[in-house]
């Protein structure tokens, strides 16, 4: 198993959870870094913010191939290239944890050009009388 997280005291926490299992590692990076895809380009100048350059290379700990994926992008979505990565593993599934249902929508076509097919997808109000909803969504490759 290896998780893919870039929040620190969560992999830190994860990394203890997680001690007693040697068949799982835990590695800090943003999903996208970790599979060497350019990220994505935010509109608008980047204020006070100095533009460096990003060596783009797969860290050496991902898998080329996976049986599951569970991908919990950020509100944004996954995007087109880190989709492409994540069909590429193969994977037997794809569950896609999603905060935002229209990135979600984005990324399932995305998915879908790859070979996925959206075999099931269940909606949570997980914080009520709001506007956020919370999916899970599990696709499969798409039958020949």
């Amino acid at each position: 198993v290896v998780a893919v997280e870039s929040d620190t005291q969560a992999v830190a926490s994860a990394a203890g959870n997680l001690a007693a299992y040697p068949s799982v590692v835990v590695v800090r990076a943003r999903v996208d870094d970790a599979f060497g895809v350019p990220r994505a380009q935010r509109s608008g100048p980047a204020p006070n913010r100095a533009q460096r350059s990003r060596k783009l290379r797969r860290h050496p700990l991902l898998p080329l191939r996976a049986d599951l994926v569970v991908l919990d992008p950020p509100r944004t979505g996954a995007g087109r290239d880190v989709a492409a990565q994540v069909a590429a593993l193969e994977a037997r599934a794809i569950a896609y944890v999603a905060c935002d249902p229209s990135a979600l929508a984005r990324d399932a076509a995305f998915l879908a050009d790859a070979g996925y097919r959206l075999s099931e997808l269940r909606a949570f109000d997980a914080f009520p009388m709001t506007h956020h909803v919370e999916c899970i969504a599990v696709l499969e490759p798409a039958a020949d």
